[in-house]
């Protein structure tokens, strides 16, 4: 049986590309955010993840909630990750911190050489495509 991981996300859009982050020591690109502590809340967990990973703070009132995400998780073997999100902006400079080695502006109409993370390559993308919220050319 597969170990549940539940997070939350934030979807970071410029210029019809999409923010995504890479942990240290592993491969796959995907959606800022994280493991929402117990007794915290979703808007709680996602602005002390940013906090941590970016360097930047979420602008709270700019958050609109976009669904909830499941897929295989990309770094855990035999484990569904299950996220929670949500659309907003930061202030700030967005910088790498913490477990993030790298962050990308992934724009689906170009190839790029990055993987991708299953969440982010199977359902985000797709639903923001579906919603017109990333047009392709």
């Amino acid at each position: 049986m597969p170990q549940h991981i539940y997070t939350v996300g934030l979807l970071l859009l410029r210029q019809n590309q999409v923010l995504l982050v890479r942990k240290r020591n592993t491969i796959y690109f995907m959606l800022p955010g994280g493991k929402i502590d117990p007794g915290e809340t979703e808007l709680a967990s996602l602005a002390r993840e940013i906090q941590e990973e970016l360097l930047c703070q979420v602008v709270p009132e700019t958050l609109h909630f976009l669904g909830d995400f499941t897929e295989i998780a990309a770094n855990e073997p035999d484990a569904q990750v299950h996220m929670k999100l949500y659309s907003g902006q930061v202030s700030g400079e967005i910088q790498p911190a913490r477990e993030i080695a790298e962050v990308s502006w992934f724009d689906p109409h170009k190839q790029q050489d990055i993987l991708l993370a299953p969440l982010v390559k199977k359902q985000v993308l797709p639903f923001l495509l579906e919603q017109n919220a990333l047009t392709l050319e």
